[in-house]
This record gives structure tokens, sequence and C-alpha cells, in this order.
């Protein structure tokens, strides 16, 4: 796929470099064909024309005149060389500057200008009049060559002392050295397998897993490298100088060319790199890498101490491109390895970590972005368990920045990283990412624990802080995105093996998910957070996901069951709410009647009868619960009034609820006469109401208009009496 982008990102470029030769050749071979035309037309009239008065004299003075011209611009030609020297020597290291004044195309640019004006002069001295005719070919062809090489040494001299294009010749010669000697390695490898005698001999040399030859010969010759190293410290000299003249798109075309280095180096290795041994760590140590990586974690110190935040952002995205290059290194195992991957990820974190004291808040943004960006790579390649720490540092980096106004936006930008991050997680191909969704979910609940316990009235928008991955009114969250893949995975066939995967991994993620909500929910609600609304409906929202997921094709019977029960024990953390007025007013103000409604409606109508029979039983207990408090009186009428939608719903008698009602009257004393009577009063009045209501924002409201009219009127006739009833 990337080739094919490739090539349909430069075709019209080659289309147009294609046209443009043959639109040259086709105009040297139409003036070729003129010139012999000319020669062959006019060579018998030129040379009487030319013997009368002296004039062959005249066009041998006009010929020299000529040659003076075309030599001095010769001498402008050799005036670009000068340029180019003069501007190269303010900037460049002195290898490099070398390389550039001696540039082998310049010279030759010069050399055939100041030939071609000899060249001039000379033919009206060795032909005479009789060849006239060649005399004004050659001098026109001259003069045309003459032009066309000043104009090519202008180009040049421009290539020489642009940036970009010195980095581009940089990287080419680079490559062609490395390319000389990983093409002498396979000259290497075949000369041992055509020695080689027996079968079992050339398996020991070509090994299919490893390349044991080309790393035999690296290690005769490790001074293979050399170029290679040399080329990526000219790119940081060339980044330091542009970056101190403010010139960051040259610093990021010199960037580049550190990572460009970096890649034909790993294509030039080949399979001789080692994993990670803590029996022999210095068999994984790859000297060129590890010296690119110091000189980018000194080139961002430089950055640190002139506070310049876009060098150090360029730098960091450099290090993000190190890495993807780095997961393509084949270390020829049977599991995917990254060590080196790791190893810059690591030089990025700890470069972050440098930065924040310096409250440069763009630059950490970025730089989490780019750690996100890193693990969701890392997780394509197959190796879900390694971005545990890169998760446990954005957490750590959110935290950190949580504490100032001014740096909180980090936090925000933190939180969205690992929501997506979840998401990746989940979506990625391998068989158990158990460990790795726990560990995201243990950053996530640190960060929000963190914000929670905060101090200051400027912290009261924890909401919005954690928005990304709470938020259920956001169509950027992970709410959404985990309802839209739920709706997907509805319509997936039995037999997917994609879908069968995402269920296993969704499953996963809600092992013991209700022990972290249920802990920030009570401690949101100790602080009176506006986060606890937020939790409250995500907790909804995931119980309905769970069990909608429960009911797909590609679902088994095991992961039904385990979704079920992921969204038993994640409802039932409302039942941990603290039994106080502050508390239940808190919740209560938040519609916690309305979601427990929701919760059960929505698990009848996907069928898991048990969970909402459980939803219900919840919602029976919280009416008494919550009920008894005078500020909250409604909470009971409400409560009762979903109960009885509910009752005619699962198709319940009605007896069954009255009796439920009664015993909870009867074995609670803290519920007031007033406050039944007010209930059953609001009942009353309900029954009035129903076929009256328009559109409601209510789940109950709507589910009463779903039901049989003339059974809700009876039965919540029936629970206002039993409410209105004194004796117990």
């Amino acid at each position: 796929m990337t080739f094919c982008r490739f090539i349909r990102s430069n075709i019209k470029n080659w289309l147009f470099v294609a046209c443009c030769n043959k639109v040259k050749c086709f105009v040297l071979l139409i003036l070729f064909i003129l010139s012999v035309l000319v020669f062959y037309k006019f060579n018998v009239d030129l040379a009487p024309y030319f013997s009368k008065q002296n004039r062959f004299d005249e066009l041998q003075t006009l010929v020299i005149t000529l040659c003076g011209a075309m030599l001095v611009l010769t001498a402008i030609a050799a005036s670009f060389i000068m340029f180019a020297m003069q501007v190269n020597v303010e900037r460049m290291p002195y290898g490099l500057f070398k390389k550039f004044s001696s540039d082998i195309r310049l010279l030759l640019y010069f050399f055939f200008t100041f030939i071609t004006a000899i060249v001039i002069g000379v033919l009206p001295i060795i032909f005479n009049i009789s060849s006239v005719t060649i005399i004004v070919l050659g001098v026109g062809w001259s003069l045309g060559l003459i032009v066309t090489l000043v104009f090519l040494a202008y180009k040049r001299a421009l290539k020489l002392i642009c940036p970009t294009e010195q980095l581009l010749i940089l990287v080419a010669h680079t490559k062609n050295h490395l390319n000389y000697w990983s093409k002498a390695a396979e000259r290497y490898k075949s000369l041992l397998v055509k020695q080689s005698k027996t079968a079992k001999n050339r398996d020991e040399i070509s090994s299919p897993n490893y390349d044991i030859a080309r790393f035999e010969y690296f290690n005769q010759f490790p001074q293979w490298t050399h170029k290679a190293a040399q080329a990526m410290q000219y790119a940081f000299s060339l980044a330091k100088y542009h970056a101190r003249q403010g010139d960051h798109e040259s610093v990021q075309a010199a960037l580049q060319a550190v990572v460009d280095i970096n890649s034909e180096y790993i294509i030039a290795k080949g399979k001789t790199f080692f994993p990670y041994s803590p029996l022999d760590p210095s068999l994984s140590a790859d000297v060129l890498i590890n010296e690119m990586l110091e000189s980018l974690r000194k080139y961002i110190q430089i950055g640190v101490s002139r506070r310049d935040e876009q060098q150090i952002t360029l730098s960091f995205n450099a290090i993000h491109d190190l890495c993807l290059q780095y997961l393509k290194i084949d270390y020829s195992t049977i599991y995917p390895v990254i060590t080196h991957a790791n190893s810059a990820a690591a030089y990025l974190t700890s470069a972050i970590e440098s930065i924040i004291p310096h409250k440069m808040t763009d630059v950490v943004m970025e730089g989490i972005r780019l750690i996100k960006k890193i693990a969701s790579s890392m997780v394509e390649h197959g190796n879900v368990d390694a971005i545990a720490t890169l998760s446990e540092k954005i957490s750590i980096f959110s935290c950190a920045n949580a504490i100032e106004q001014n740096t909180r936006p980090i936090t925000y930008t933190g939180v969205k990283e690992l929501a997506g991050l979840t998401m990746d997680v989940l979506n990625s191909k391998a068989e158990d990412v158990k460990f790795t969704l726990k560990e995201i979910r243990k950053d996530v609940d640190l960060i929000a624990k963190f914000i929670l316990e905060l101090e200051g009235s400027y912290l009261l928008d924890h909401s919005y802080t954690l928005s990304y991955y709470y938020s259920v009114t956001s169509n950027d969250s992970l709410s959404c995105w985990m309802t839209q893949l739920a709706k997907a995975l509805l319509t997936v066939k039995a037999d997917d093996a994609n879908g069968c995967r995402l269920v296993r991994h969704i499953a996963q993620w809600g092992d013991r998910l209700y022990q972290t909500e249920k802990e920030l929910l009570l401690l949101a609600i100790a602080k009176n957070s506006l986060l606890t609304f937020d939790i409250i409906h995500w907790v909804v929202q995931m119980t309905i996901i769970f069990l909608a997921i429960s009911t797909a094709p590609c679902c088994s019977d095991y992961h039904c069951e385990e979704l079920r029960k992921h969204a038993r024990w994640l409802i039932n953390v409302f039942s941990w709410i603290p039994d106080n007025q502050e508390a239940i007013c808190l919740v209560e103000n938040y519609q916690l009647t309305e979601q427990l409604f929701k919760a059960a409606f929505e698990a009848h109508k996907y069928g898991r009868a048990d969970v909402s029979f459980e939803v219900r039983e919840l919602l029976l207990s919280w009416a008494f619960k919550g009920g008894k408090y005078q500020e909250k009186r409604e909470i009971l009428e409400k409560s009762c009034y979903g109960l009885a939608c509910l009752n005619i719903i699962l198709e319940l008698d009605d007896s069954v609820l009255l009796d439920e009602i009664a015993q909870h009257i009867n074995n609670n004393d803290s519920i007031s006469i007033e406050i039944r009577q007010h209930a059953s009063g609001a009942l009353k009045r309900k029954t009035e109401e129903i076929q009256q209501n328009g559109f409601s924002f209510s789940n109950i409201d709507n589910a009463a208009k779903q039901v049989d009219t003339k059974k809700l009127q009876i039965l919540l006739t029936k629970l206002a009496d039993v409410l209105f009833c004194i004796e117990k």
C-alpha cells in the first residue's frame, strides 16, 4: 500500500521529467538536422561571399571577439564556484566543506565552458576560407553549449548552497557507500557458499533466519559504517547552524537526512541485528544507532537551553520517525522484537521528562502525541505488551502537568491519547491483550484520581479534563467509539475471525472494570465533582455495550457469559453509593434513577432478562435508599413510576411489584409518611398525564408511551394506594 501511494504521488513528476527529456532530445535532433541542411545548402555559396573585400578577416575578428566574451562567461562560471565556497565555508564543518567545494560537476562545467570558449577562438585559425561554413556552424554550436553550461553551473551552484539539496546529495552519497558494502557482503557470502562442499555447511553459512556470513564480513571491516556516521554528524552540524539562524525548514531537512541515513543503514545491515539478551548485552548494542540517539539527545538539550520550541518539536518528530524505521528491523526471531525501537522511545520519554520543568506546554503535548503514535505502531507490529511503559509515561506526564492551570492542557491531551491507545489495542491482531488493557486502565485511573485529589476551584472542570475517556455526550470519546464498535459487531458474521478476536479483546478489557470505576465514583462523589455525572452515564453506557456485544453472532458462549458478568458487576457499582443526603442528592441531580431504568430497559431489549431483573432489584433498592430524604423525595415516586413500566415490560404480575413495595415499606422505618403521601399523590397525577405527555428527555416517560396505558394506569393507582397506606 505504501509503495502504491508512493507511485501515485510521484507519477506526475516522473511523466513530466520523461516528457522534458523527450523534448530536449527532439530539439537537439532538429538542430542537428538543420545544421546538416545548412552545411549542404550554403557550403558552396558562403566561400565566394567571404572572399570578397576582406570579409573573411572581419569574420575572424568577430569570432575572436566572441571568444573574449565567452571567456568572460567562463569567469562568471568560475565565480559560481567561489560563491559556493564563500557561502559554505561559514556554515559547514571542514569535511563537508571540502566535499561541496570540490564538486566534480561544477568543476566540469567550468572546464568545458573554458575549453569551448578557446575552441571558438581557434576555429578561424585552423580552418581557411573554404571551410567558412564549418566555422559558422562551430561557433553557433559552441555559443549554445557555453550558454547552456553557464546556466547549468548556475543551477549547480544554487544546489550546492541550498541546505536541502546539500542534504539530499549527502544522503545519496551515503546510500551509495552503504550499497557498496552491502554488495561486497553479498559477494563474500556467495564466495563462502561456493567454497563449501556439503549442504550442511551451506545451511550454516546462509541461514534463512540469520545472515551469519554478512555478520562475519562486517565484523572484519568495522570501518564500513564510518562514512554513515560521518554523514550523520554533518547533518547534525547543519541542523545546529540553521537552528541558530532560525531556519527551521532546513533543520527539518537535516533531521530527515539523519532518518534517511538510518533507513539505508538498516537495509544494508540486513539480518545481522541482535535482540537484547541479559547474557550478552553487547551483541544488541549498535554503535551507529547509539551515537545517533546520543547526538539527538544533545541536540534537544541545545534547543532547551535556547528555549527553541520548534527545534525541540522537530527533534521529537525525528525520534518518532526513527522508531518507525527501527520497527522494520528483522531480528530473525520467532516472536516480534523491538529492541532498538524501545531504545529510541526511551530517549523520547526521557527528553520530554527533561522539558517538563521548563513549562513548554505545546512541546510536551506534541511529545505525548508522538509517544502514542509510537505505541500504536508497536501494536500494529505485534508488540502489544511493550506499550505498557509508554502508557505509564503518558499518565505520569499528565499528572505532573495537572497541578498548574497553564499546563493542564497536557493532562487533557494525555487522557485523549490513552483513550485512543485503548481503541488501538482493542483493534489489534494480538491474541491476549488483557495485561496491556489493564495497565492502560490503571494509568487513566491514576490521572483521574490525581486531579480529583487536587485542591483549588480552578480544577472543578474534572469532567472536561477526562472527557475523552468518560464523556458520553461527545462524538469523539471512548464511549462513542465503543458504541460504534458494538454496532459494527452486531452485523458481523459468526465465523468472522476479526470479529471474534475483537469480542475477546472487549471481554478482556471489561475484566474487573468495576473495581476502578467503583473507587473513582466514590471519590468523585466525595469531592462533589462534575465528573460524577460522566461516570454514572459512562457506567450505564458500558453496561449496555457489553450486553449488546454479547448478542453479536460472532460472540461465543464463553465470551457471552463473560460480557454479561462484566455488565452485572459494573452496574452494581451504584449499590456502593454512600447512604447520606449529600451523596444521594448529588447522584440524583445527575439522573441516577433515569440511568438505572435505562440499563434495565436496554438489558430487556437485548434479551438479557437476568440482567434486567438484577437492575430492577437495584432500582427498587435505590427507591427506598434515596427516597427517604426530604430534599429528594421525588426519587421514590420516579423510581416507582419506572418500576411500574418495567413490571409491564417484563410481563410480571402486578402483585409482584405491590408485594415488594409493601415489604420495603414495612422493613424501612426511615421513609416518612409525608414522603410516601407525596409520592402517592404524584403517581395518581401520572395516571392522568401519561397520554398527555409529548416529547420528553426522560427515559421513563418515553417507555411509558410504549406500554399498555390502561395497565400502567391501573398499576400506578395500586402503587399509590400502597404508598398512601399508613399502617405497617
